[in-house]
């Protein structure tokens, strides 16, 4: 070591003290940083968003579609005195609780061949005695009467019901015998009720079109709900034999029909040619104007119009 000067030996001397004085402190041991449970993060629970609820949209509610109605043919004056207005005379009539107007080409008066308390319909015909298909009749019966006694009433009655409500002239009633020929069909209103008319032609036999079996034919409601109507009225045609026969035929005016060679009733070719006939026929009638008719279509029109079923 070198030799030192005294002052800063002693210097020297304190500051080696100091040192080792320093250095001989015991070490501290250090305090552990406290252990701290991991906090868990706390999941964010989404806030959830407003559910909009839908406006509804406006259900549109269709626009029904009118049923299509046949117009009313308008109803006849009815005059309280014969008129022969336009050259067409008349009578008003009242018979039990049955009003109407008689054109003159059918008569002057009506013949009641069924009414009583314990019948329930009246019949009115245009001559004393006779089937009604051959005299023509106005018959009145007592609805319920109707659907329960009267061969396929209920059946009639409400498929008459859907055509008036539908406007639809696929069905015709009929009681029995089945229809061979039905034409100009359209639908009539009277005072307090409505039906469907025809040119019709019944029976249970195949056989040509003809006078003596076509009628006019009118079948309708009241509006109460309390009466069926009839209305049967034998009709001539200017087109049509006068009768099944042909070969007997007289009326000059006739569109006879085309005969095939086999001429034996009931054949094959027979009932070709009949029902060719028959249909040809129907649609000729279509067209036929109401005073091609006896009585004249439109008088009988009037009739059915002119009704009146009440007290």
């Amino acid at each position: 070591m070198p030799h030192l000067h005294p002052p800063l030996r002693q210097y020297f001397l304190i500051l080696t003290l100091a040192f080792w004085a320093t250095a001989c402190q015991p070490t501290a041991a250090p305090t552990p940083a406290p252990t701290t449970e991991p906090t868990a993060l706390a999941t964010a629970v989404p806030t959830p968003l407003p559910t909009a609820t839908p406006t509804p949209l406006p259900t549109a509610v269709p626009t029904a579609v009118p049923t299509a109605t046949p117009s009313p043919t308008p109803l006849p004056t009815l005059p309280p005195t014969p008129t022969t207005s336009a050259g067409l005379g008349g009578t008003l009539l009242t018979e039990a609780n049955i009003r109407l107007w008689l054109p003159s080409e059918l008569g002057t008066e009506l013949f009641m061949t069924a009414s009583a308390e314990d019948v329930p319909y009246t019949t009115l015909a245009l001559q004393p005695t006779g089937y009604c298909r051959d005299v023509g009749c106005i018959t009145v019966y007592n609805l319920a009467y109707y659907r329960d006694s009267v061969m396929s009433g209920d059946y009639n009655v409400e498929q008459l019901q859907i055509a008036l409500e539908t406007g639809a002239t696929d069905f015709f009633p009929t009681v029995g015998a089945a229809i061979l020929l039905r034409s100009q069909t359209q639908f009539l209103e009277f005072e307090g009720g409505r039906g469907l008319r025809a040119l019709v032609m019944r029976g249970q036999d195949g056989y040509f079109a003809n006078n003596s079996t076509l009628v006019y034919d009118f079948q309708g409601l009241s509006a109460d709900g309390r009466y069926y109507i009839e209305v049967l009225i034998p009709l001539d045609a200017t087109i049509l034999p006068d009768t099944a026969d042909i070969a007997a035929n007289t009326n000059p005016l006739a569109q006879l029909p085309t005969l095939p060679a086999d001429t034996e009733p009931y054949s094959e070719a027979w009932f070709t040619a009949l029902r060719t006939y028959n249909a040809d026929m129907a649609i000729a009638l279509e067209t036929l104007p109401n005073d091609q008719f006896s009585p004249n279509l439109a008088l009988l029109d009037a009739l059915v119009q002119s009704l009146h079923i009440g007290e």
